[in-house]
């Protein structure tokens, strides 16, 4: 049987293929391609490709499948190539690699969802996929690994593909956020939240938004979103999630004791240190969420030319603002807080090896911005 690298128009480190030899197999895709979103993206990619070729640091990645080439990964840059085609324009070879051995139709499912690095996929996008994973015999519990989501996260996810497509529409067109709509037809149910959503869209046309928020949401049945639990009343894993009965006391202080034992009392009381580390993880974060470091100096730059705030409030805002921003990137910060607590109590040495090796005054961890 042949195999893609013997099929190719040519090799280097790369396999060449003519574009039209290749294909999209129907069904994998996760992507809405009639999307308006996805439309102008694919126009952006056609103009770049046009004006800058297609660049080889990013290949399609390919797979066979009996006598037919299949596009695993890079369905928009393959479809803006087939486009600049029909206008003319022709590209008789462009890269690609071959897809990891031992991949299935339920992994390049999923690999949509991790792989995505130009245009990220949508929400409904994402659901989508693990709904089609699913069906292909992939477990919650499989597809939450995989994808590193909370298995709170893909069971939503998944649910959310089920409410009415006058809901998928609005979230689509950009009325409503796919995070919102998903709560209030989870609180709701489905024909109650897409009357609800319905009316919080006009009602936000109305005030000239463009965009529906939780405040033009008017719950028809129940509240949309349950209480906060109270401060004593910690997170309670799902199954499958780390947590069981070191959950029962609260997570600051357990927090707070595996610093004392690490550092030491004097340290760990160090609101200074303390602070130092905390912007540290925070800066990590932000970075992590896709900021850049002129955005980062732009804002240090704003909160410092401002009056100093109070302690307490600021830190109700950092809870705050932590919990939509993870809620944002997909996962539930206790649960992120819980394996992270979980993966130092079991370092502690390291951890008080490396604080100890600074001997140098200054907010940095280690002594050299450079060091490893």
């Amino acid at each position: 049987m042949a195999n893609l690298k013997e099929l190719s128009d040519s090799r280097t480190a790369l396999l060449w293929f003519d574009p039209t030899r290749l294909s999209i197999k129907p069904g994998l895709n996760g992507r809405d391609m009639a999307d308006p979103e996805n439309v102008a993206h694919i126009e952006a990619l056609a103009a770049s490709i046009q004006e800058n070729g297609f660049l080889q640091s990013k290949p399609l990645e390919l797979y066979l499948e009996g006598e037919s080439i299949f596009v695993t990964d890079g369905q928009c840059r393959w479809t803006a190539v087939m486009l600049l085609r029909e206008r003319g324009v022709v590209l008789d070879k462009i890269p690609c690699v071959v897809e990891a051995r031992g991949t299935n139709d339920a992994d390049r499912i999923l690999n949509q969802n991790i792989h995505n690095s130009g245009k990220r996929l949508t929400p409904l996008e994402e659901g989508r996929n693990m709904k089609r994973a699913l069906a292909l015999g992939k477990t919650v519990a499989e597809i939450a690994a995989k994808l590193g989501k909370s298995l709170t996260y893909v069971n939503q996810a998944i649910d959310f593909q089920s409410a009415p497509a006058e809901v998928h529409a609005a979230v689509v067109a950009g009325e409503i956020s796919a995070t919102l709509a998903a709560a209030t037809v989870r609180a709701e149910g489905n024909e109650a939240g897409a009357k609800a959503i319905k009316e919080a869209v006009q009602a936000a046309k109305a005030k000239g938004k463009a965009k529906a928020t939780a405040k033009d949401v008017t719950p028809r049945t129940k509240p949309v979103a349950a209480p906060e639990p109270a401060p004593s009343a910690p997170y309670a894993p799902d199954d499958g999630e780390p947590g069981g009965a070191s959950w029962s006391a609260p997570f600051q202080a357990r927090a707070v004791e595996w610093a004392v034992e690490c550092f030491g009392v004097s340290t760990c009381c160090d609101a200074t240190t303390r602070g130092n580390r905390f912007f540290e993880e925070a800066a990590e974060l932000y970075q992590a969420s896709g900021a850049t470091i002129a955005d980062a100096h732009a804002l240090v730059d704003y909160v410092f030319g401002r009056p100093i705030g109070e302690a307490k409030q600021e830190a109700g805002g950092v809870m705050l603002t932590l919990a939509t921003l993870c809620a944002a990137l997909g996962f539930e910060m206790t649960v992120a807080g819980e394996i992270e607590l979980a993966r130092v109590n079991v370092n502690i040495e390291a951890i008080r090896a490396k604080a100890a090796s600074k001997t140098l005054p200054g907010p940095l961890p280690v002594d050299s911005a450079f060091a490893n």
